[in-house]
């Protein structure tokens, strides 16, 4: 019976530490618990942002403007990415649309943006101004940016985003 040399067994135990936080893990009801990750249901199929292996890189990303708006970007390797933009970010849920927006981006580089009234919400659970972090969920429905190709809308539903954090 062979076994594993002490050298192999750690290079071994490094790649499957590396390989195992590859996507965002997500709580029995759906909610990211991946610092630094987003997850959600982009028409009906999983989406989720690619997170490199605790401590290095989140799939997700938040950016404060000097105006106070906030950022949340969420990429993944192979579906697309989701924007969400707060104008006047705050705990608690505010209305996607004219102002605040939302938006995805497919594999393909089609743009799908909300337009107009009540069109999704975003709802912060943590906006932590001290250790500047963020969490919460979000869903709304987007129109394709350039009208002419089907499909013309894109719903994300399910959203979440746990412990993003700004400088």
């Amino acid at each position: 019976m062979k076994y594993l040399s002490p050298k192999h067994f750690g290079f071994s135990l490094l790649l499957v530490i590396l390989f195992a936080g590859c996507s965002a893990s997500t709580s029995p009801t759906g909610v990211t618990t991946t610092d630094g990750s987003m997850v959600a249901m982009v028409n009906g199929d999983s989406w989720s942002s690619t997170v490199i292996p605790p401590g290095i890189s989140g799939g997700a990303s938040a950016k404060r403007s000097d105006a106070g708006a906030l950022t949340l970007t969420g990429v993944s390797s192979s579906h697309g990415s989701i924007v969400l933009v707060l104008l006047h970010p705050s705990l608690g849920t505010d209305t996607l649309g004219l102002g605040s927006s939302g938006s995805f981006i497919n594999d393909g580089k089609q743009v799908y943006l909300t337009v107009g009234f009540n069109k999704g919400t975003v709802s912060l659970t943590t906006y932590d101004t001290i250790h500047h972090l963020v969490s919460g969920t979000f869903y709304f429905t987007a129109n394709r940016a350039d009208s002419v190709s089907t499909p013309a809308t894109t719903t994300v539903t399910n959203g979440s985003f746990f412990n993003l954090e700004w400088n």
